[in-house]
């Protein structure tokens, strides 16, 4: 295969960044996510939910049929513990957190943790590539922010790819106006 411009938005974990032995710098959170999906006893029509709570965000996610996917940001002991408890003990402790706006917790799937940490790339872009989205960083998920910021950075770099001549695609002075653009936005974030 070969392209013009290699866009790598294979996320967190990329496999063209590690293939390209492009270096990241990674923080920490000291924060786990328990990750599950549940069932409600009343519709969310659509609604995502977060609780900011003592020990993080709690995000309630709406997906298809009266199910929400679950994002629980907790210290990393309390997360193995949450791994641990049965279904019936897990939805009461997130019920208690959560609260009854979409009444009863019903019924949860498979639960998983990960470790939360900020990562940054060294090259957000080389000659002809560009890493968007968690290839190119990644952050807690507090309020879908590193979500919001992929979508971001895939629009500025169609908008790049859509205002440059197909000669052009990936030189490094497309690509250094596209990294200018998006400076402000990822750094602020």
């Amino acid at each position: 295969l070969s392209a013009r411009l290699l866009v790598a938005a294979d996320g967190g974990r990329s496999a063209v960044r590690a293939m390209l032995g492009i270096a990241t710098q990674r923080v920490e959170y000291d924060q786990c996510a328990v990750v599950t999906n549940i069932t409600t006893a009343r519709a969310h029509g659509g609604t995502a939910y977060e609780r900011f709570t003592a020990s993080g965000p709690l995000a309630l996610l709406p997906m298809s049929d009266n199910r929400c996917s679950v994002v629980w940001s907790l210290p990393p002991a309390e997360a193995e513990r949450m791994l641990t408890l049965s279904d019936n003990e897990f939805l009461q402790r997130l019920q208690d957190c959560f609260g009854d706006r979409l009444g009863a917790l019903m019924k949860v799937g498979t639960r998983q943790s990960y470790p939360l940490a900020l990562t940054r790339v060294a090259e957000q872009v080389r000659t002809r590539l560009a890493l968007i989205g968690n290839a190119a960083h990644t952050l807690h998920p507090v309020a879908g922010q590193g979500f919001n910021l992929g979508l971001r950075d895939a629009w500025e770099l169609a908008r790049e790819i859509l205002g440059t001549p197909a000669d052009a695609l990936g030189t490094p002075a497309m690509l250094a106006a596209y990294r200018s653009r998006r400076r402000l936005d990822r750094n602020s974030i």
